[in-house]
């Protein structure tokens, strides 16, 4: 666990400094994708309310400048995010127009995975039902590659556990 935090204290501190230097080179987008990638690094290093902070940054630069891909790939981390602060509605609709998005523009492996942190924000949500529906529609996608399959089978027993469809107290 130590080593996989140093990685990614490392990785932000890389993320940060090429960050900076698109911002100095006015490169715009680069800045966004990056800034994207900064907030994914403090998820992971579970500070929320940073991660939050880069990927609302990201998405509004994006959004600023029709990048529509990295608007949707930052809704997808800010979903997980917003659901690790409490914030399950804030949470459902940013990750449902992610999966939504990611649909739209036929990238069925992004919208798996923005389906299978659906399925969890809306089984913390207690939907135990969507949760279900969520998870099972990725698992069953023929379009879904084995890794993100294996995320739509575990969220979906979650789901399907007697704790969740509330037969056991």
């Amino acid at each position: 666990i130590q080593v996989r935090r140093r990685a990614l204290e490392e990785a932000l501190a890389h993320h940060l400094a090429a960050l900076a230097s698109f911002e100095r080179a006015g490169d715009l987008r680069g800045a966004c994708q990056t800034q994207s990638n900064v907030g994914f690094i403090h998820a992971q290093l579970g500070d929320f309310v940073l991660a939050e902070h880069a990927l609302r940054r990201a998405h509004e630069g994006a959004q600023r400048m029709g990048l529509w891909t990295i608007v949707a790939l930052a809704d997808h981390n800010l979903g997980g995010v917003l659901a690790a602060l409490g914030r399950l509605e804030e949470a459902r609709a940013v990750e449902h127009s992610a999966a939504e998005a990611f649909r739209a523009s036929g990238d069925p492996r992004l919208e798996g995975s923005s389906r299978v942190y659906l399925s969890r924000i809306l089984l913390a949500a207690g939907d135990v039902a969507g949760a279900e529906a969520d998870a099972r529609r990725v698992a069953e996608s023929p379009a879904s590659p084995a890794p993100l399959r294996a995320g739509a089978l575990a969220a979906r027993a979650l789901a399907l556990q007697p704790r969740a469809r509330g037969a056991v107290p």
